[in-house]
């Protein structure tokens, strides 16, 4: 009985422990044009590069970003951005040579899309990464 109350308690208790779970994910500015992009999973001494149109202060329509980790390629984006975030066409590339190309919404993988991954054992390819 006693351990049937534990576990009733810790289940009430969940949604409460997802609630304190900080989000991480910022935004990062071009240092020379002051132009945001989304940055879902940013990292220390993180820099970005954006070639293409700022409306508002964010990153909008066709353009390349080019993200750096301590001054060193740490990977690629070409497609199109909606208020700084990857919306629509476009291929993003990591430093590991993993691949994605196709549409993004909200800054998410969705959809129709080929992408190629990389592991020390092989290389993994698909055709749908719908979410």
């Amino acid at each position: 009985m006693r351990l049937l109350l534990i576990i009733v308690a810790f289940l009430l208790c969940l949604p409460q422990l997802a609630l304190t779970q900080t989000d991480k994910s910022s935004w990062i500015a071009d240092s020379q044009t002051g132009c945001r992009v989304w940055n879902p999973h940013p990292q220390p001494n993180e820099t970005v590069s954006w070639s293409g149109s700022c409306k508002g202060g964010t990153a909008e329509g066709p353009g390349v970003l080019r993200l750096f980790k301590d001054g060193k390629t740490a990977g690629f984006g070409e497609g199109e951005w909606r208020d700084g975030k990857r919306e629509g066409r476009g291929v993003y590339t990591d430093q590991r040579g993993n691949r994605y190309d196709g549409e993004w919404h909200d800054d998410k993988e969705n959809g129709s899309a080929s992408s190629l991954i990389r592991t020390a054992a092989a290389t993994k390819e698909s055709g749908v990464m719908a979410k």
